[in-house]
């Protein structure tokens, strides 16, 4: 099983409905890595990762919050892919 997309909104720096794809793993790729500058929301996509998974953060909980004011629910979904059984599994957190 292996992580496809992550799709976030309103959660920490990403504010609109945000989604970053991971493609098909093959037999060459082995490793996704994930760069840029500072302040650009690494730490905070690994934190969505997480927050998904485990409904908790590893830091501060306020933090977790966008600073936008709208009443638009803040969620995180996580789409897995199982090669094995040809499944995608979506596992959907929202505030």
């Amino acid at each position: 099983m292996w992580l496809s997309k992550i799709v976030v909104k309103n959660f920490k720096p990403y504010r609109d409905e945000t989604f970053i794809g991971f493609g098909f793993p093959s037999a060459n790729k082995h490793i996704t890595i994930i760069y840029g500058d500072n302040g650009f929301g690494k730490t905070s996509l690994l934190d969505a990762v997480y927050w998904g998974l485990y409904g908790k953060l590893s830091r501060d909980p306020y933090l977790m919050f966008n600073d936008n004011p709208s009443d638009d629910e803040m969620f995180v979904e996580l789409h897995f892919y199982d090669d094995e059984y040809n499944e995608k599994i979506i596992v959907h957190r929202s505030v």
